[in-house]
């Protein structure tokens, strides 16, 4: 049996970024052996398992295989034999897809590093169409680090759109799209991620009347109150309110009913929503 860390972990490490999380490959193992070892399994339909005084997640090296729509039509095989290289081709990005052995060297079959270097967003494979949230994962990820000069690749650019295109998104559940957004926002980069999004055709599908509404001046208006909120440690129900600037009340309400959004960050909008109410009904009077 081999552990591996990998994902963002090794990532972040590399980019000489603080790593708060880390997350293990083992190779070789079996969910009865993981049992047997102290390990305890998350939830019935994949391999991941708590380590016994960490509490941090260990994952049996498996492959996906593409059965029917969605995210959810995947057939995982997880036997012993599966080796690092085919669990690590599963990933989203290269950059995600490097792995660190334990004594320290790095097992990088994708070229993981060299994007890194290079400051590129690329996916692993054509496989990355199979799971349409990765086009909300390549937003993030790019928001995120465009401080470090990241950008997408053309050919991650190019399958990103067809699948746009394709309609891939109507495929997702919106518990899955909400959590990327809370994400985005607790990095203080939700103006870009809308900003990528709008750029691959996407954004309409979060929001249509901000993709109706899209400009230079609402991403800059939204970048400089995010950016606010995220230094102030602004919860996410704050930040995400600012959109409530360019909605009326109904659009507010479909909004909120297409996100399935929490009752405080409905709350939040429709706070903000009328304050600029009152402003404006002040500077105008």
């Amino acid at each position: 049996m081999q552990v591996y860390l990998v994902g963002g972990a090794v990532r972040d490490e590399l980019l000489g970024r603080k790593v708060t999380e880390h997350d293990y490959v083992v190779v070789g193992s079996t969910p009865e052996h993981m049992l047997k070892t102290g390990f305890t399994q998350v939830g019935r339909d994949f391999p991941v398992f708590l380590h016994p005084k960490t509490k941090e997640e260990y994952a049996l090296a498996r492959t996906e295989r593409k059965q029917g729509q969605g995210y959810t039509g995947f057939i995982c095989d997880f036997s012993p034999d599966i080796t690092l290289e085919e669990d690590l081709g599963r990933r989203d990005l290269t950059i995600n897809a490097i792995a660190k052995a334990e004594d320290g060297s790095l097992i990088d079959p994708y070229g993981g590093q060299a994007d890194l270097n290079q400051r590129l967003i690329r996916h692993v494979s054509e496989a990355f169409s199979e799971d349409p949230l990765r086009i909300l994962r390549v937003a993030r990820f790019t928001a995120r680090y465009r401080a470090l000069g990241f950008v997408i690749a053309d050919d991650t650019r190019k399958l990103i759109t067809s699948m746009v295109q394709a309609g891939e998104l109507n495929t997702l559940t919106i518990e899955r799209v909400w959590l990327e957004c809370e994400k985005s926002i607790k990095d203080g980069e939700f103006a870009t991620f809308l900003a990528l999004l709008n750029s691959f055709g996407a954004l309409g599908y979060i929001c249509s009347a901000i993709a109706s509404k899209w400009s230079d001046t609402v991403f800059e208006k939204i970048e400089k109150q995010q950016h606010f909120a995220h230094q102030h440690h602004y919860d996410s129900e704050v930040s995400f309110a600012v959109l409530a600037h360019w909605l009326s009340s109904e659009e507010i309400e479909e909004l909120a009913a297409h996100l399935k959004l929490p009752n405080q960050q409905t709350l939040a909008l429709n706070i903000y929503h009328e304050s600029q109410l009152r402003w404006d009904c002040t500077i105008t009077s």
